[in-house]
């Protein structure tokens, strides 16, 4: 645990800010703001780990928010934007700190905020690690499975190790930007598998 005086929420340069380290730092910071900060699950992925939500705020508030970072494996910065966020917000209300003339305690006395920090747990590591940070060989299977796929139509260009390091799906090959009820059945964007 660091110090009460230290960040927990790291942003050293070169480091990368991977699923553990945001699960670790999730944690902390349920040790340091035990009263102001609930960490939930709220679903499990494809290669086992957990999605988190932390939720700050009145739970029995009248309004409910839901932020979610990092929907695309990719985009792996924003978890750590999310995280610094949640930590600066956690500070600011435990020292009094206000916006706008209202205390974080009046902000948040009928508002939850439900952050979902890391979306896409597993495309994160493929885009970090590579397949090889996968805990399953299913997984490991349907990445490689995708990459075939897409060469096939010519969306590959580079290597494998390019392709990883800009997956954007999850291990079930889903592109989660684009699985929202959204009327997509009737877009004709030329695709015909998940990835």
């Amino acid at each position: 645990m660091p110090k009460d005086s230290e960040e927990i929420v790291k942003t050293e340069s070169g480091v990368l800010y991977t699923y553990e380290r945001m699960a670790r730092d999730l944690y902390f910071l349920t040790v340091r703001f035990p009263d102001l900060l609930t960490v939930n699950t709220i679903g499990s992925t494809k290669d086992g780990r957990a999605i988190y939500d932390a939720v700050i705020g009145n739970p029995n508030g009248a309004s409910h928010f839901i932020v979610v970072y990092t929907q695309h494996g990719s985009e792996h910065i924003n978890t750590q934007l999310a995280m610094r966020q949640l930590e600066y917000v956690l500070t600011t209300w435990t020292n009094g700190g206000s916006y706008s003339d209202k205390t974080f305690s009046d902000i948040f006395s009928n508002v939850c905020f439900h952050i979902i920090p890391m979306a896409n747990p597993d495309g994160v590591t493929i885009a970090q690690l590579g397949v090889d940070g996968l805990r399953t060989e299913a997984a490991r299977t349907v990445v490689n499975m995708c990459y075939e796929l897409d060469r096939e139509v010519a969306k590959v260009y580079g290597s494998f190790e390019d392709y990883e390091a800009k997956f954007k799906a999850n291990a079930n090959g889903v592109d989660l930007n684009k699985n929202f009820n959204a009327g997509w059945e009737e877009m004709d964007n030329n695709v015909n598998y998940p990835s």
